[in-house]
């Protein structure tokens, strides 16, 4: 079984779905201290051919991910819709995605881990991305920190593969996974090029960008980009 684990993300970027959809088992790591420079509560989007970052304004930046509160969420989550709806109003795919997405964004929200999971299944499910999610703070005797905390995550689901991010390779006990009997795989992300709106093409943006640029041809993209 492979397992990997990553931070619930907002609107999060073509990376953390294709290493979702090349695990069997995806854990949110939700019980961590919040990091601003993250993004866990912002990403970026396209409008008027420039990059443009939405971030969600926090009341509580400092606490563990699934404790943080969203500050004025109904005047801020507007905002991102219609900056969403500035970009991406004229896609070919708009009308596709245009209902579910809205009524994401005119929820009653008051954490952002919920706000973020519900994205997050939005787009698993467009992808049509199989894996099971879990949350880590569901997860009983898990210890330690850093790659001692995924080892332990692996060894409670019972994992054969821990899948882990190329970034993570400075920090990874390679010698405690092997003394474990878990093999550690890096995942390899080529960002695709595709058909996009606007003048130029900008990665690494938030994956509704493919969604509503590419429409049912986004799973292939993903994955074999």
């Amino acid at each position: 079984m492979i397992v990997a684990i990553h931070q619930p993300n907002y609107l999060p970027w073509l990376g953390f779905f294709h290493k979702m959809a090349n695990s069997d088992v995806f854990v949110l790591l939700d019980n961590v201290k919040h990091s601003k420079s993250s993004f866990t509560h912002r990403n970026k989007i396209k409008v008027n051919n420039k990059e443009f970052l939405l971030s969600v304004p926090l009341k509580n930046k400092e606490s563990l991910i699934n404790e943080l509160i969203l500050a004025d969420p109904v005047n801020n989550l507007q905002k991102h819709w219609r900056l969403i709806q500035n970009g991406y109003s004229k896609s070919y795919y708009w009308n596709t995605y245009f209902e579910e997405l809205k009524l994401i964004y005119n929820g009653n929200w008051d954490r952002l881990m919920d706000l973020n999971i519900a994205l997050i299944n939005f787009i698993k499910n467009q992808l049509g991305i199989k894996t099971k999610i879990v949350l880590a703070s569901e997860l009983k005797d898990i210890s330690g920190e850093g790659s001692d905390r995924n080892l332990s995550i692996c060894k409670t689901l019972g994992a054969d593969v821990y899948l882990s991010g190329n970034g993570a390779k400075s920090y990874n006990d390679d010698q405690s996974f092997y003394d474990a009997g878990i093999e550690i795989r890096y995942n390899n992300f080529n960002h695709p090029m595709y058909p996009q709106i606007g003048d130029s093409f900008i990665p690494n943006l938030a994956a509704i960008d493919l969604l509503y640029n590419c429409g049912p041809s986004s799973r292939s993209i993903l994955l074999n980009g």
